[in-house]
């Protein structure tokens, strides 16, 4: 193949190689009409056939570029040159002269969009490319007919699912129960629909409201309603359900109660007739629980114990719930009540004798225990006043004898409560009593209170009542005086004491400054120093606060040198401050976390140490924790368990040797036995065992030495004889060497060991 016929590697060059390739075999009769025309640009543009030619690549300066620049851009446009070299012979000699230089011509479809030329020296970039490949001649009709036939197949998809979801939604639509209506917004002209279902739903609550309602609303309904027989059905539901709770009603407070609710059902309910004839069982019923109540009342009153004891058993039989467990039981522990009461009565009477001081004392305090709630009572209430009054004529007569707190004291015992039972002069100084009494309750309370009012207002009317003839009058009014000012002193502290409630600094100091304004001569006067000087300790608090705060928070990250800064900063409170105890509290606890860090690291190590099995180091190293220090306690403890352990090491040690020396012991090594045992020192736990076994092992020795030395002895003594015969029958020549001696045992000298 010719190098001319090769396409050029420039795409731009290349794309009109191609097209003019096409246009020379396709199109030859168009190469003969050739025909130019002037640009208004100056430039002269030829076509041959209708096609434009493009102007060739320029000829190259040589001077400018470089020799291997120079080559590239020489092989360039020779490439350029025989791209755009037409295939057929041209018409006219004179156009291809060789003394005429002109530009080699690439020829150009006038359908197609004008190629570009690249720019001189760079190369066109990735996205031209792109551009020019897209811009071929069928890229356009193919991507239009692609374009519309994506676009009706898009139609019609959509299409299907748009009917698709339409008839989804209509199903959906047509399925769809219908939302309940809103009951807690249902107003009075909602459908009888939307209230029926609202009364259901509240019905179901069981609640007697809700029940009473839903059938109000039913019942008002005429028979040719549309909902009138499924409102029939519910109104028999809840008519039942509302006799239902009358008949709980009636087991837990009685008939009233239950008729209360059983009136709540209509007359045109289906169980209307059944309501009616409950009603007429429970009065039947109620009727003959209150004839054998009424019976076991006239029995206690009459102190009938057995015929009350019988009519429990009566309520026990009678079919309503209500009488057999709550008025049985009431019944009973009634019976118990008046047995005491009438107990402690007969006990009263008895003791009240000749009526004398202590005795009259004794049976007013024996009837003043029963219970006021008791049939008792009311019998007793003749005595009571009676023994009463004779109890204030002895202590009128102690006044009359100049003994007036004594007087006060025996008319205080007297229940104010008989005061309108009684005449004369005991009656005035019973309120007298009375009152004093009540001055002297709340005198105990030091924070003033309402309760200290009444008080003071009850003692001045009981002072009031005392008339001018009584020999009282002058005491009552003096005392009256008293209480009068008593009672502006309260309200003035009471005004204080709410200033004071608030709790800041101004108010506490204004609260003070009031209650300092009662004089010395006044009846309050003692607790407005008490509460005085308890608001100047609250403004103290106030004050010294912020200091004690900051204490605390310098305490908090809990180390040494931040614990002692606390404990710096809460010694600034002084002693004669009311914050002064709780900051001496926490200077005593910061001072235990102070010691507490100091001797935890030798708890720890002792505890590392003892766990190394070094218990007697580690008990050492224990004991430096004093007796006054925080850990001392946790110490000890940990100093009992370590003697624990060790006591049982030495134990298993001491044992170890011990079990040695009988095993010597039993091999009649009674020396050596002695000598292992003894090696157990005076300050170990078996030293005492030891000792022991040592001196039995001592005992059975001395035995062993005895009889053998008395076995030696008598061996001795019957040689000795024979001797002396053998002596005697052979004495020895004159010269003879004499034999020597038997050699005997030496004495054991015991040697006590050398200390653990």
């Amino acid at each position: 193949m010719k190098r001319d016929s090769l396409p050029p590697r420039d795409s731009a060059h290349r794309d009109a190689f191609y097209i003019n390739s096409f246009r020379s075999t396709v199109r030859q009769p168009l190469q003969g009409r050739a025909e130019s025309r002037m640009l208004p640009t100056g430039r002269v543009e030829e076509r041959i056939g209708g096609d434009r030619l493009l102007p060739g690549a320029p000829n190259i300066p040589a001077g400018r570029f470089t020799p291997p620049q120079r080559a590239r851009r020489a092989r360039k446009a020779a490439l350029a040159t025989a791209a755009s070299r037409p295939t057929s012979r041209p018409t006219s000699r004179s156009a291809m002269s060789p003394t005429t230089k002109t530009r080699p011509r690439v020829l150009v479809s006038p359908g197609l969009p004008r190629q570009r030329r690249p720019r001189r020296g760079r190369s066109p970039s990735s996205l031209h490319r792109v551009w020019q490949w897209l811009n071929r001649p069928m890229a356009w009709q193919r991507y239009r007919q692609l374009g519309r036939s994506l676009a009706w197949s898009l139609l019609w998809v959509l299409t299907f699912f748009g009917l698709v979801g339409l008839g989804i939604k209509s199903l959906e639509w047509l399925t769809r129960l219908p939302e309940p209506p809103n009951c807690a917004k249902i107003t009075f002209a909602a459908a009888d629909a939307e209230r029926l279902f609202c009364a259901r739903e509240a019905a179901k609550s069981g609640h007697l409201a809700d029940l009473t309602a839903a059938v109000n609303l039913v019942a008002a309904w005429p028979a040719d309603h549309p909902l009138y027989r499924e409102g029939q059905s519910l109104l028999a539901e809840w008519s039942a359900q509302i006799l239902d709770a009358a008949e709980a009603r009636l087991e837990s407070s009685g008939v009233q109660e239950a008729l209360s609710v059983v009136r709540h059902i209509p007359p045109n309910s289906p169980i209307y007739a059944e309501a009616q004839a409950a009603i007429a069982q429970w009065q039947a019923q109620w009727q003959q629980g209150e004839q054998i109540w009424n019976k076991a009342q006239d029995a206690l009153r009459n102190q009938d114990w057995n015929l009350a004891a019988e009519q429990v058993t009566a309520l026990g039989q009678v079919e309503s719930e209500y009488w057999r467990t709550h008025r049985m039981e009431a019944l009973t522990r009634q019976i118990l009540q008046e047995q005491t009461a009438h107990k402690l009565l007969t006990q009263a009477r008895q003791v009240v004798g000749h009526q004398t001081l202590t005795s009259l004392q004794a049976a007013i305090a024996l009837v003043q225990q029963i219970d006021p709630q008791t049939l008792a009572w009311e019998t007793a209430q003749a005595d009571l006043q009676a023994w009463s009054g004779a109890l204030l004529d002895l202590a009128l007569r102690q006044w009359q004898a100049g003994d007036r707190s004594g007087a006060l004291a025996l008319a205080q015992q007297v229940p104010p409560d008989l005061v309108n039972h009684l005449t004369g002069e005991g009656q005035n100084l019973l309120r007298l009593a009375h009152a004093q009494r009540l001055i002297a309750e709340p005198a105990t309370q030091w924070l003033p209170s309402l309760r200290q009012v009444w008080s003071v207002r009850e003692a001045i009317a009981a002072l009031s009542e005392i008339p001018t003839s009584s020999a009282f009058y002058t005491i009552a009014q003096t005392e009256l005086n008293t209480q009068h000012a008593a009672l502006d002193d309260l309200r003035q502290l009471q005004t204080a004491g709410l200033l004071a409630s608030l709790g800041q600094r101004t108010t506490l100091d204004w609260a003070s400054r009031l209650a300092q304004q009662i004089a010395p001569d006044r009846p309050r006067r003692l607790q407005a120093q008490t509460l005085a000087a308890h608001w100047q300790q609250e403004t103290q608090r106030i004050q010294d606060m912020p200091q004690f705060l900051q204490a605390q928070a310098l305490a908090e990250p809990g180390q040494v040198a931040d614990l002692q800064a606390a404990i710096a900063a809460a010694r600034q409170i002084p002693r004669n401050r009311a914050l002064w105890a709780e900051a001496e509290q926490a200077i005593a606890t910061w001072n235990r976390q102070i010691q507490t860090l100091e001797d935890r690291p030798i708890l720890e190590e002792a505890t590392r140490t003892a766990q190394s099995g070094n218990l007697s180091r580690a008990i050492r190293m224990a004991e430096q924790i004093g007796r006054d220090r925080a850990l001392h306690a946790e110490a000890q403890a940990a100093i009992q368990t370590w003697n624990a352990r060790l006591e049982e090491v030495r134990i298993a040690e001491d044992r170890k040797h011990l079990d040695e020396a009988r095993a010597l012991a039993a091999r009649v090594r009674l020396s050596q036995a002695i000598d292992t045992a003894a090696q157990i020192a005076r300050d170990r736990p078996l030293y005492a065992e030891a000792q022991q076994a040592i001196a039995q092992w001592r005992a059975q020795r001395d035995e062993i030495l005895a009889s053998r030395r008395a076995q030696e002895a008598e061996a001795a003594s019957s040689e000795a004889t024979r001797d002396e015969a053998a002596r005697t029958e052979y004495a020895p020549a004159e010269g003879a060497i004499a034999p020597e001696p038997y050699p005997s045992e030496p004495a054991y000298v015991y040697e006590a060991p050398p200390p653990y």
